[in-house]
């Protein structure tokens, strides 16, 4: 099975634990809600109306009575407002629990013994008192059915809030219900994710993570040392390709450390000195900067010493500054010139010199008599991303932003030259401004990377590096260094024409111990 496929089902079987348990929750949530909505829109408002159908007789019946005893007509108003809102109360009733028999009939004998209560009752007697014969309404408040009649329509509003009462008592157990059978729900739903989330890692883990923790645990023994070691095919089928990749890998580099060996040899007898100038001219002995990941390359055109410089150099613990710089001609000649103008910039930037005053300062003590430079430093604050650069004619360096699929010449961010190429009569170099955004790659090339050309002089130039990193965006300034370089020496025809120099720096937040940085110093920027 294919390392794809096996991922896949992976996932495949995680996302399925997942549907399951969401539509389980959704179920539950649904159930949970209408319970609510049955217990706090139905039934609770019927039984509050229940209750005030009995208050709003009460008035009525009241009413009424005061009448008939005073003749004062003031009595009469809460038996007409009662009237109304008796009416309102019944319609309410009917609207939320109209639809559950019981009540239904009972709210049917509540409305008639009102209206028997109201015609036979009430009417006549309200209406002998308005005509002013009080004797007849005496003699129909002395009948003996007035009062059976309003003691039977309690009784039956006693019925109808009984019903309802029972109602809202059994939704409010369901609602509770629900909610226990939704804990129930979410409990198991969780099982159910973790068990597939477990099965789903457990397949990625034997069929992907093992067979590849294998080809690592091989791959680091070779970059260890064992290069003589073979490295054997196994896990899925791009696994075994990676391998197979891995082992051409091997002997390539078994062949370029058999290569090395006999140029050491023949440097340890005819040229320790320039072995020391090649040393001096490359980053070897670069201790970690926490916050920063920097990877370089440099490949000299004739033997080992080239005519190009790499320097970093650590200011503070939050700025960092980079150098590049291409001194023209090649060879041994120009190799030490290029190793004493290394020496003036980095004394100049650890003297707190701004990097035009760096360029100012070797301009002033370089030995450039009959040749040139270009030159460009960058300092980058680690914290903040901030860029301050100055530029001697030199190629600009790119920013190159990150995770950009299909990246193109106008995607870069150049830093251009402030100043004109270095040597003994150029002076007036400006200070400029730039921002290294966390997981973008500043790179810094001399012109030999971009000027590689073809055995039909087609260059390499900005969209060759272009197409490099974008046939794997950059995940770190290894790999952008890695890819360049690979990709200028297959495109070129004669690779070793002039010195090739690719130095790439990208900020990593990560690993700043931050509580250990000294404040942040003002930049000429911010005092402007």
């Amino acid at each position: 099975m294919s390392l794809r496929l096996r991922v896949l089902c992976g996932f495949a079987i995680a996302i399925v634990g997942g549907v399951i348990a969401m539509l389980e929750i959704f179920s539950g949530l649904h159930q949970t809600h209408a319970a609510n909505n049955a217990v706090t829109d139905r039934w609770t408002p019927a039984a509050a109306a229940s209750n005030r159908l009995l208050s709003h007789l009460v008035d009525q019946e009241t009413g009424e009575r005061g009448y008939l005893i005073t003749g004062d007509t003031k009595f009469l108003q809460p038996y007409t407002d009662g009237r109304t809102e008796t009416s309102r109360d019944l319609a309410q009733i009917g609207s939320l629990a109209g639809g559950v028999a019981a009540i239904s009939t009972s709210l049917t004998s509540v409305e008639n013994q009102w209206q028997l209560w109201l015609t036979q009752v009430a009417e006549p007697e309200i209406a002998a008192r308005k005509a002013g014969d009080i004797a007849r309404s005496q003699q129909l408040v002395d009948r003996s059915q007035d009062k059976p009649v309003f003691d039977d329509l309690r009784s039956k509003v006693a019925v109808l809030q009984q019903d309802i009462s029972t109602r809202a008592t059994a939704a409010r157990k369901g609602e509770t219900g629900a909610i226990s059978q939704l804990e129930r729900t979410l409990i198991a739903a969780a099982i159910v994710a973790a068990g597939f989330t477990v099965l789903s890692l457990a397949l990625i883990g034997f069929g992907v993570l093992r067979p590849l923790t294998a080809l690592q645990r091989r791959l680091r023994r070779a970059t260890d040392g064992a290069f003589r070691e073979v490295i054997p095919e196994g896990g899925p089928p791009e696994l075994r390709e990676v391998s197979r990749d891995a082992e051409l890998m091997r002997l390539r580099l078994l062949h370029e450390l058999d290569m090395s060996e006999r140029a050491r040899e023949a440097l340890e007898q005819r040229g320790p000195v320039v072995l020391g100038l090649s040393e001096r001219l490359r980053i070897t002995d670069l201790a970690p900067v926490a916050g920063l990941q920097i990877a370089s390359a440099l490949h000299a055109a004739e033997g080992v010493v080239a005519g190009d410089l790499l320097d970093i150099v650590q200011i503070d613990a939050r700025h960092v500054a980079v150098v590049i710089a291409d001194v023209s001609g090649h060879g041994a000649i120009a190799g030490l010139e290029a190793v004493m103008l290394k020496d003036v910039i980095r004394t100049a930037l650890r003297l707190g010199c701004d990097p035009a005053q760096a360029l100012e300062v070797a301009a002033d003590q370089s030995r450039l008599d009959e040749r040139f430079a270009t030159c460009a430093i960058v300092v980058v604050d680690i914290v903040s991303g901030e860029l301050s650069y100055a530029n001697a004619g030199h190629l600009p360096p790119v920013i190159v932003p990150a995770a950009v699929a299909a990246l193109a010449p106008d995607d870069l961010v150049r830093l251009e030259p402030t100043g004109p190429l270095l040597s003994v009569l150029a002076r007036g170099w400006d200070v400029g401004w730039g921002q290294l955004e966390s997981g973008q790659v500043l790179l810094l090339v001399t012109d030999g990377l971009l000027e590689a050309r073809t055995a039909d002089g087609d260059e390499f130039g900005v969209s060759g590096l272009c197409i490099a990193l974008r046939s794997d965006t950059p995940h770190d300034a290894h790999t952008a260094v890695s890819a360049l370089t690979d990709a200028a020496r297959s495109y070129a025809a004669d690779y070793r024409r002039d010195d090739v120099t690719v130095l790439a720096v990208m900020r990593d937040l990560a690993t700043i111990p931050t509580s250990e940085l000294s404040p942040p110093v003002p930049s000429s920027s911010s005092a402007d």
